[in-house]
């Protein structure tokens, strides 16, 4: 899950893709209403075996939204390279799984028997 804030700035997603395009286009769906905008002909970037995708993204906060990413590259059929989800949050510490792991802490005491 892709974490964005609500902005007016351009933010980027950094997905590991099923192949790599010069030129995408971006599907994003509301996931409460299923209200869908598509963001075209978008620039990307790879970068280390990542494909950045730089973009004003015009989410609400404490909204959760579903990502397609469309290959244009690929004819006709434009296809999907990478699904995902996205959580829109203004919280600059914010983690998804806060509260649910704790670390264990160990002391590693050995006990010798001496001769």
């Amino acid at each position: 899950m892709k974490i964005l804030l609500e902005s007016t700035d351009s933010q980027t997603l950094k997905i590991i893709p099923r192949s790599y395009a010069d030129l995408v286009d971006v599907v994003i769906t509301i996931e409460d209403s299923k209200e869908v905008t598509t963001l075209e002909d978008v620039a990307t970037i790879s970068n280390l075996g990542y494909l950045e995708i730089p973009s004003v993204f015009d989410l609400k906060e404490d909204t959760f939204y579903s990502f397609e990413v469309w290959d244009l590259d690929a004819g006709e059929q434009n296809e999907t390279i990478y699904k995902g989800k996205i959580f829109c949050t203004n919280q600059t510490d914010y983690s998804l799984n806060d509260g649910q792991y704790s670390e264990r802490t160990r002391t590693n005491e050995y006990k010798i028997h001496g001769e």
